[in-house]
């Protein structure tokens, strides 16, 4: 159902042109999946940006072993809370949620979204959320914290703290919201030929990540409902002061790996398409390690009851017990599998010739890489005995997930472009883009290890002005990547609006999904005719064999 009600027999292609969103009203007021797909993408990709640049001066704030000689003490710790916040509840799981709005329904063969006016309300949500949730910190609020025995008095306005805490309410309320819209449409959209075991990956990952969001997410928004009622009618739950205790388990392991698993998708969706191979034996595999991938990831248990989480003498999160280290070691394996599933991709591509040489690919590469070294050494924190939790190790593991979102999230902007920007982006700058991911967030981590497990303590959870140098480096290039998208994407929309010619349903001519079978940007309806689906690759389907590679063609 669309959100005029309108049927889709109704709708011909004269008035297909008419319904499309134009000017400010029409974005307002649409329920286009695609019109909202792309404002959440430029919305959570401007936060994405603006919280590697403040990464980057907070590392650089702290580059001579703590001493705050750029900001402050105080305007440190407090955008210090910002970042991690920013980063990953405001700009890496909506970008994710906006990406699966603008694909999802294109790669099932639906026409629309479940609920478009549930997708519009909790997109113009997430923007009065996220507006609050920055005006809180600038107005002398944000999140109350513990400054971990430093002598620094944070001050925070009272009425601004309820605001943080409400802004992340809304926020959470908009993130389920689309989650159930996204899964909802996977569930009853697809269409005719499409079962759920031939639900492209990307839309798999999708479906995991909205559910392992709604279900740990739901557990945040109540925590900071609590919050707000101890803030604003003086402490019924719990005396402390320190709120930001509430957010900080998001961050931690095995949390902050949910924010990757559609990062495995995108990662599955781009190997297979430009190494030009079919996953028929591997696909129930890669099916399943996603899901396991997700289930692993879902970290609201280790949230102790309300009361014992507010006293700050009691750690936040349980370390060095046998459920946590098991899942650790458990959660490294779905993402080796998807690993090694993508060095067979590579190895049946390049046996039979079918490489293509696109800027997507490096991103996918540099994105499972990442991911898989988080799982790796993210092991060894569980293990309270080696004393890394609660140091820089956490941020180590923390920055590589990250770094691996970024990853597949730049690799794919570049993959489908067309679909919405309306040309492709420059393969050169995808490319440099990838590295600069890979090498950034490497050299965080490798600045974060080293001062986790040497030197004194103050070191654990400072560093020194070597490693810290190193470390600020990295922000630079990581922020360098998203920056490189950002640029590709707006010349990608220049080459669209000042081209003569329509761009190709598939410029990159090796599609196997449904979302190259339509327009390049795609129609209001999306499709004008459905191909019909009897593989997990309908695009391949189409093709006559003598145009398939060896491998593509089994």
């Amino acid at each position: 159902m669309e959100l005029t009600d309108t049927e889709h027999s109704a709708i011909t292609p004269a008035t297909e042109i008419l319904m499309r969103p134009k000017g400010v009203g029409g974005l307002i007021g649409t329920g286009d999946h695609k019109a909202l797909g792309r404002l959440l993408i430029t919305l959570s990709v401007l936060v994405i940006a603006a919280a590697e640049v403040l990464g980057f001066a907070l590392r650089l704030d702290t580059i001579d072993a703590n001493k705050h000689q750029l900001l402050g003490a105080a305007k440190f710790y407090s955008l210090g809370t910002l970042q991690p916040t920013g980063i990953v509840l405001v700009g890496l799981i909506p970008f994710m949620l906006g990406l699966g709005l603008v694909l999802v329904p294109l790669q099932i063969g639906a026409r629309a979204v479940a609920f478009p006016r549930a997708a519009a309300a909790a997109v113009w949500g997430y923007f009065i959320a996220g507006t609050l949730f920055i005006v809180s910190y600038f107005t002398g609020g944000g999140a109350p914290v513990n400054t971990g025995g430093d002598t620094v008095k944070v001050i925070t306005r009272s009425s601004a703290v309820d605001l943080w805490a409400l802004s992340l309410i809304l926020l959470i309320a908009s993130i389920v919201t689309l989650s159930v819209v996204l899964v909802t449409t996977v569930f009853t959209q697809r269409t005719v030929g499409m079962s759920m075991r031939r639900v492209p990956l990307f839309s798999w990952s999708i479906v995991i990540a909205g559910v392992i969001w709604t279900l740990s997410l739901s557990v945040l928004g109540a925590l900071m409902v609590l919050v707000w009622v101890d803030h604003s009618h003086g402490a019924i739950f719990s005396g402390t002061s320190d709120a930001f205790s509430q957010v900080v388990w998001v961050f931690n392991q095995p949390q902050i790996y949910a924010i990757a698993i559609p990062a495995l998708g995108i990662v599955c969706d781009i190997t297979a398409m430009f190494t030009r191979t079919r996953n028929e034996l591997a696909r129930p595999l890669v099916l399943g390690c996603i899901a396991g991938f997700g289930i692993l990831s879902f970290g609201a248990y280790s949230v102790l009851s309300y009361a014992t989480f507010l006293d700050e003498a009691v750690p936040v999160l349980k370390y060095d017990n046998p459920v946590s280290i098991v899942m650790a070691a458990l959660v490294i394996f779905p993402v080796l599998i998807v690993l090694a599933v993508v060095a067979d991709q590579f190895r049946r591509g390049a046996k039979a010739g079918g490489l293509v040489k696109a800027a997507p690919l490096p991103g996918a590469v540099v994105s499972i890489i990442l991911l898989s070294l988080a799982v790796l050494i993210g092991l060894f924190a569980e293990f309270g005995s080696l004393g890394l939790h609660g140091t820089l190790y956490d941020d180590a593991v923390f920055q590589l997930v990250v770094g691996a979102a970024i990853a597949a999230g730049s690799a794919a902007l570049f993959h489908w472009a067309s679909k919405i920007a309306g040309a492709n982006a420059l393969n050169v700058m995808g490319m440099i883009a990838a590295i600069l991911a890979g090498l950034g967030s490497g050299a965080i981590a490798v600045a974060d290890m080293a001062a986790a497990v040497t030197g004194s303590s103050a070191q654990h959870l400072h560093g020194n002005a070597t490693l810290n140098t190193i470390a600020v480096a990295g922000w630079a290039a990581v922020a360098g990547t998203v920056f490189l998208t950002v640029v590709a994407l707006l010349v990608a929309v220049k080459r669209y609006v000042d081209s003569d010619t329509e761009t190709k349903a598939d410029p990159w001519g090796a599609g196997q999904t449904l979302e190259w079978a339509t327009a390049s940007p795609p129609l209001y309806e999306n499709f004008v005719e459905i191909p019909p689906v009897s593989s997990p690759e309908p695009m391949l389907d189409e093709l006559p064999a003598e145009e398939l590679v060896p491998e593509v063609a089994q």
